[in-house]
């Protein structure tokens, strides 16, 4: 296990999560999906993206509240 835990690269894995919801997001959108690319993701660009991924409309779940009964 451990050894299988050492080869596993978070950034890598959020970057794949991201280009499948894209691709679906298009395909549910009647667009064409984007490129896929096989490039490891560079951290400084990944940091440096954080801040401004809310701009290119990006939606996260933890954006929205759900009505508590009453």
């Amino acid at each position: 296990m451990k050894e299988i835990a050492a080869k596993l690269d978070p950034l890598k894995l959020l970057e794949e999560m991201r280009a499948v919801q894209a691709y679906r997001a298009a395909l549910a959108n009647g667009e064409v999906p984007p490129a896929t690319t096989s490039e490891p993701p560079i951290l400084a660009a990944f940091v440096a993206s954080l801040s401004s991924a809310w701009h290119a409309g990006e939606i996260r779940r933890t954006l929205y509240t759900v009505a508590k009964p009453l």
